[in-house]
C-alpha cells in the first residue's frame, strides 16, 4: 500500500487550500488534521491554547513563573467582600471586569478565565507533570 503527501509550494496553497490539509491513499482523500493530529495526541487550536494559558497559570499560582506574571493571580478569598463565597474555597482567581473584546485578550483577563474553567479537582494538583497530564487528558475529551 503506498501513501504519500505532496509538499504545495506557496502559490499552489493559496490557489488550491483544499490540498492543504489532506494525504491521497489510493485513490481515497484522507483528512490529516483526523487522523495524524487524533493518533499523535495532539490537541486542536483553542484547546492547545488553552492549555498553554492554564500550564502558566499552575506556575503563577505555584511561584514558577516571573513575578510580573504572578501579580495576575489574585485569588477571590484574597478580595474583601468575596472571602465567604464558594469561588474563593474552591481555589478560583478574580477575573477583572473589561470594555472591549481586545481587553478579553490579555493574561490579565483570560488567565483567569481559563483556570477558572477547569474542574476543581484538576486545580488542586500538587505536581507539574501531573497537572499537565490530567489537563491534556481533560481537554482530550
Amino acid at each position: 500500500m503506498k501513501s504519500y503527501t505532496r509538499l504545495l509550494t506557496a502559490s499552489e496553497a493559496a490557489s488550491h487550500p483544499e490540498r492543504c490539509c489532506t494525504s491521497h491513499h489510493w485513490g481515497q482523500e484522507i483528512s490529516t488534521r483526523d487522523t495524524d493530529t487524533v493518533s499523535m495526541h495532539w490537541l486542536p487550536i483553542r484547546q492547545r491554547i488553552l492549555y498553554k494559558t492554564a500550564v502558566l497559570m499552575y506556575k503563577c499560582r505555584h511561584g514558577m513563573a516571573p513575578s510580573y506574571l504572578s501579580t495576575y493571580c489574585m485569588p477571590t478569598s484574597s478580595h474583601d467582600g468575596r472571602c465567604h463565597l464558594r469561588s474563593a474555597v474552591s481555589g478560583q482567581l478574580a477575573v477583572p471586569r473589561t470594555t472591549t473584546n481586545y481587553a478579553d485578550r490579555s493574561f490579565a483577563v483570560s488567565g483567569p478565565a481559563a483556570w477558572n474553567s477547569l474542574p476543581a479537582a484538576l486545580r488542586l494538583d500538587t505536581s507539574l507533570s501531573v497537572f499537565r497530564r490530567r489537563l491534556k487528558t481533560f481537554l482530550m475529551t
